[in-house]
């Protein structure tokens, strides 16, 4: 019987990083990230499409997924060739799996544009900025050829930002998110994020 260990990743996200218990949990609490945030908080922004993926165990005994992406464009930060090489905790081995809710994830031969956070100096690995907030799937609609993103913001429990004096939110919290977002084009998503790029 296959084994999986959910793992929740909490609040501490806006600091850089996540925090995980072992508790089984269906969603993430994570702080709400606009494009401005995830391309600033981002070491590398990229335009491409997923062409492998693998899972491994890592030194310790946790398991990871290898993400290889062909590059269309690179947005942010420095991508060595035509292949960007993402690892994120979580995924399947055998009969083993582990789960991060609201964690991006990546098909082969998915088209996204994704925000990647740098990775740990002890294994290498990384999320995606704000979780799934970190990930645009690309679509094409057949009839006018335009090119849409949305993103899946299922398992995520998005609050906003706190003022830290008060301790009260500084605009009203969201639900867990079970649906995914309007789409937009990706032409205009594209030309935002690069707005931000000083």
């Amino acid at each position: 019987m296959r084994r999986v260990v959910k793992l929740a990743a909490v609040a501490a996200v806006v600091l850089g990083a996540s925090s995980f218990g072992l508790a089984p949990a269906r969603s993430s609490t994570v702080l709400r990230f606009g494009n401005r945030q995830l391309t600033e908080r981002a070491e590398v922004v990229v335009h491409g499409r997923c062409v492998e993926k693998r899972a491994a165990f890592t030194a310790d005994d946790r398991i990871y997924t290898e993400y290889r992406f062909a590059v269309d464009e690179v947005i942010k930060g420095e991508v060595g060739t035509t292949i960007h090489t993402f690892r994120q905790w979580g995924g399947v081995v055998g009969d083993r799996g582990m789960l991060i809710a609201g964690a991006a994830s990546f098909d082969i031969g998915e088209e996204v544009v994704v925000f990647c956070d740098a990775p740990d100096d002890v294994h290498g690995l990384a999320f995606t900025i704000g979780l799934a907030q970190g990930k645009y799937t690309v679509s094409q609609d057949r009839a006018t050829g335009e090119r849409w993103v949305h993103r899946d913001l299922a398992g995520l429990n998005i609050l906003d930002e706190v003022d830290r004096a008060t301790g009260r939110q500084l605009f009203p919290a969201a639900r867990t998110q079970h649906h995914r977002e309007p789409r937009r084009t990706l032409r205009s998503l594209l030309q935002e994020v690069r707005g931000y790029i000083r």
